[in-house]
This record gives structure tokens, sequence and C-alpha cells, in this order.
């Protein structure tokens, strides 16, 4: 008796083997339906309802695999199939369309392209062996070798390589990383995430990433990004970040706008973004212009100078502004003698000018104009940011949040105790500087020595 139930038993396993084999992922209800065509004893043993039918499948583990969703497969024997990932293979006992994904607690070598990433953190899409999302953070981006991921180089649609477990159900993200590094950049054709460089179409997909070197004007800051304009009648526009920003090693940046000032001139390196909006630009490396920088102060194809190229209508009316207030206040001080090259102290200057007040047309208004300007408010040893407006005249800002300015002549500004001869060429914008200076109106100063 017990001969003939395990025929009638093999018989059954063998008949429901071929019936899922030929229909991988049969749901249990669609199943029992093909037991009608078995003999009433042969179906009694496996049960009718899909529950019953669901134990009597579980009793041939080496045969059937019954998903969480109640889809039956038949195992298959273990093989090693490969997929090329980079150039790196993986073991798989079953393949994808055998396997309920939601039965995928890891992921190893996997390749993926990193989405939104938000400093310390981002996502990984991954399309094959299954679709899901990735969560990763900094700590396990290549050993955490660096503090922010976009300071790390990582940008949107970069290939990454990475292991990957489970998370918690509540996250936006399936999987969360335990490595990732970054893919090669030559990946065989069948990798999943094709190389942008060196194809037949590189001359298309090329102008997505590729990477330029322009110099440009700061448009707006703000404490952790800024934008600056750069082209031919400053079209483009170019987001940057303080992590993007060149610095001394040791040097950290909190505040942008306490660095940059609006209208101050960079040389940056961007990329390429993908975006329907006015800024197609991502800075990567920003750069303050300096004195050997001759490309910030003019164009060398035979175009206007820096300066005007750079200049609004408003900025050039402001000029003309500092400019007549500049001439105003010099023809005061005509008489006066310059200061002493290296000369810091205001007590200084004032000997100065009661040796050059004698030589003036009577005494009484030397020393009217000697009492008016020590009476004024004065500054030294101040510190501030010098931008120079012509090749004669600059401005330094200086202040809370360099608000407040003092007008500069070449004749008073000193480097290395030497006259400087061209403030263009010899200064950068935002350079910084220590001036005294004389209070001549409300938040207007003039400098005596910078």
């Amino acid at each position: 008796m017990s001969k003939r139930r395990g025929c009638s038993s093999n018989a059954a396993v063998k008949f429901l083997k071929r019936r899922v084999q030929s229909n991988q992922g049969i749901s249990l209800q669609e199943l029992n339906d093909h037991l009608s065509r078995l003999p009433p004893r042969m179906r009694t043993k496996c049960g009718n309802p899909a529950e019953s039918l669901k134990e009597f499948l579980r009793q041939f583990p080496k045969v059937f695999v019954v998903g969480k969703q109640g889809r039956v497969y038949v195992r298959r024997r273990k093989r090693r199939t490969t997929s090329t990932l980079n150039g790196t293979c993986f073991m798989a006992t079953t393949p994808q369309s055998c396997t309920d994904q939601d039965d995928v607690t890891c992921l190893t070598d996997v390749t993926g392209k990193v989405y939104p990433i938000f400093g310390v953190y981002g996502f990984i899409s991954v399309k094959y062996p299954l679709s899901t999302s990735v969560y990763f953070d900094a700590k396990v981006f290549e050993n955490a070798q660096q503090r922010s991921l976009r300071s790390s180089g990582l940008r949107v649609g970069i290939c990454v390589t990475l292991d990957a477990k489970v998370g918690p159900k509540e996250c936006e993200a399936r999987f969360r990383a335990s490595r990732v590094t970054r893919a090669p950049v030559t990946t065989p054709s069948s990798s999943p995430c094709p190389s942008l460089h060196g194809d037949n179409d590189g001359g298309r997909r090329n102008a997505v990433t590729r990477t330029v070197e322009q110099y440009g004007v700061v448009e707006t800051v703000k404490p952790s990004y800024g934008f600056i304009k750069f082209s031919r009648n400053h079209r483009e526009r170019v987001i940057f970040h303080a992590d993007t920003v060149a610095k001394p090693l040791g040097l950290s940046i909190n505040n942008l706008a306490g660095v940059f000032a609006i209208g101050g001139k960079v040389r940056f390196n961007a990329k390429r973004i993908k975006t329907s909006g006015m800024v197609r630009w991502e800075a990567t490396t920003v750069h303050f212009c300096s004195s050997d920088d001759r490309s910030c102060a003019g164009d060398s194809e035979g175009q206007p100078s820096g300066n005007k190229v750079f200049r609004s209508d408003e900025e050039c009316d402001i000029q003309n502004l500092r400019q007549a207030k500049l001439d105003e206040y010099e023809s005061r001080e005509a008489d006066l003698e310059e200061p002493p090259t290296g000369c810091t102290e205001w007590d200084a200057i004032s000997v100065n000018a009661d040796s050059s007040i004698s030589s003036l047309k009577g005494k009484g208004s030397a020393r009217h104009t000697l009492s008016e300007w020590e009476g004024r408010q004065k500054l030294a040893g101040e510190r501030g940011f010098f931008y120079p407006v012509t090749e004669s005249v600059g401005t330094v800002k200086f202040g809370a949040r360099s608000g407040l300015t003092a007008t500069a002549a070449v004749e008073v500004t000193y480097r290395d105790m030497k006259v400087i001869d061209n403030l263009l060429w010899e200064v950068a914008d935002g350079q910084e500087a220590r001036f005294d200076a004389v209070q001549a109106e409300d938040e207007k100063w003039i400098s005596t020595v910078v």
C-alpha cells in the first residue's frame, strides 16, 4: 500500500513539475486548476484547495520554490551564469525570472547610476539584475576618503559599483549600500552603464558631459551656493557650491557671501548638466582670479578690456559717480604730499600734511583745511577686499558683509613696499588688503594708504 502511495506522489510531482516548467511563476490558483486533469486519487494526494496544494509542494523543496506572493517555480540545479557588469561576474542559483524580487535581501557587485546627491548622502538607481533604488552616504563611498560627496567629484549620472543590503521598510530606497566605488571609465558594450567617452557617437554624447574652463563674473551669492555668468553677453549661467571653491589646505569656507562679492571675476571649470532651466552648467572647481590671470582683466582677441565686457550700464553709472566723488575730494587735498612708502599710521600722514600746508596760499585756509580733516573719523590697519575699477582707481569693500566701500587711487596703493602702476593688471578682484582711510561722508571713505 505504501508503495502505491509513493508511486502516486511521484506521478503527481512529475505532472506538476511539467506544468510549472512550462509556465514559471504560475500562481497556486492557476496550478490548482490543472489538477482537474489528474485522477481523483492523485488529486486527493495533492490537495484541492490552494493552501493544501502549497503544503504539498513544500514537501519537495528540492523541486519546487513557492514565493511570498504565491508564485511557484521549479528549482534548477546550481549553475554558473555570468553577466558583464564593468568586467565582474556574479554567481546566481536561479535566474531573475525564477526569483521573487521580494526575496532578494542583498546585492553584490551591482552597477548603477547616481541620481540625486545631497552633500553627505545620495541615491543610486539600479536596473539590473533587478530594478530598485539604493541609499548611500559618504562613509561607504571609496572608504570614506571624502567628507562630502560633492567634494569627491561624484556627480549625477556617474556609474558606480556597489554592495547593498535591504534597509528599513519606511525608507525611500529599498536597499542601503555597504560599499560604493566608481565604475571604470571604459566599460564593456554589454554593461548597463555604457561609457560616454570614446565611442562613435562621441560628438553628441560628450556634449552632455564635457568640461569647460572659463572666466566669469559672480552674479548671485548665497551662504552655500552661488551663480556665475559667463560667455558672450553673459547669456550662460553656472551654479557653484562652497565645496567646489579652490582654497588652501586646512581652510574651510562656511559662508560664500563673506568671500565672494557680486561682480567679482573668477576662473572656473564646469560640466554640462541635463536640465530644462536657465542654468545648464555646474562648476567642478572655482578659482579666485590672481594677478597672473591676465584673461580676467582683458580679452586677448582684440575685444574690449575685461572690465568693460563684464560691466553693465548700472555699474558704469556707479563708476562715474565714484570717479566724480574722487575728483572732488582729490581737489581738496591737491596740495597735500603723498604719504611715505609703507606708512600705515595716520599720525605720520598728519605730520606730512602739516609740512605741506605751509606751501598753501594763506595760513588761515591751511589751518581750516587741516582742522576739517582732523575732525573726521579715521581708520588704520583695516582689513578689506580690493576691487579695481579703472587702471588708476579702485574700491576697497569692508565692514559687515562688505557693506562699506573706500575709494583708493593708484598713487596710494602699494604691494611689497612698491607703488602699483596699473590696478587692472596687477590687482585681482577680491584680493585681501590692509588700508588706512578717512571718512568723507556717511558710509563713504577715502583711502590714504592701501
